[in-house]
């Protein structure tokens, strides 16, 4: 969760901890495996697009997203610029999971 007890490390720490792998045909994203981080945060990725798009076409396949108690497994987008910053203008929820849900749900905030 953005708020929620995560630490998000660079692509860098990402590799080290073993946190991001590439194959052929696959990419594997996750979270540190590591039983309650004394900090209270766990290590894990989140990517975030530096480009800015008013349009398109977006298509992800999942083989799977991580569940289990204080996962929130997310895919989501939001309208933003200097003067209507996240969450101003809302988002759209294309799939997000939390905690031990067997589905995800879509949604839109606005």
């Amino acid at each position: 969760p953005t708020h929620g007890a995560v630490q998000y490390v660079d692509y860098e720490a990402a590799v080290a901890d073993g946190l991001v792998d590439a194959a052929a045909d696959r990419v594997y994203l996750g979270a540190s495996k590591v039983a309650g981080p004394l900090d209270g945060a766990r290590r894990s990725v989140r990517i975030e697009s530096k480009d800015v798009f008013n349009e398109g076409l977006f298509v992800v396949t999942l083989d799977h997203i991580p569940t289990g108690c204080g996962t929130w497994s997310a895919f989501w987008m939001f309208g933003a610029d200097s003067a209507h910053v996240w969450p101003s203008w809302g988002e759209f929820d294309i799939i997000e999971g939390t905690h031990t849900t067997s589905s995800a749900n879509t949604a839109l905030h606005t």
